[in-house]
């Protein structure tokens, strides 16, 4: 979004706008040429439930703990690969040469080295 003001340069008719900064504060400048309070709506044309978080500087009001469906998961950075390099390459050497179908890689048993391990074991070996 552009931070620059412009009042002129077309015609525009009384309370019309072509800029949020020529609506009042808690109004934006829709799309149509008015001002109207913004509005967020999210609709979910997917086969599957969807879950969606949004975020904000300020004006929300509401606590959000547990309002995710990962939360109660103690480990869940760990185990996707979000806390470290070697747990991405560890990700990423586990799930190779397996494609992702309906959202979810099937990873058979096979043999994985392990960068903290002295030697390659198996998935189920390593409790997988």
């Amino acid at each position: 979004m552009s931070t620059v003001q412009e009042d002129g340069g077309i015609c525009m008719r009384e309370n019309d706008c072509f800029q949020h900064t020529h609506c009042p504060q808690g109004f934006l400048c829709s799309g149509q040429g008015k001002c109207v309070k913004p509005v967020i709506s999210i609709k979910n044309e997917y086969e599957d439930d969807a879950d969606v978080q949004l975020f904000s500087k300020t004006g929300w009001n509401t606590s959000m703990h547990k309002l995710t469906l990962f939360d109660s998961i103690p480990d869940f950075a760990t185990v996707n690969c979000m806390c470290s390099f070697r747990n991405w390459y560890h990700y990423e050497n586990t799930t190779a040469g397996n494609k992702a179908e309906i959202n979810m890689i099937l990873v058979r048993d096979k043999l994985i080295h392990h960068t903290d391990q002295a030697r390659a074991q198996t998935l189920q070996d390593l409790q997988f």
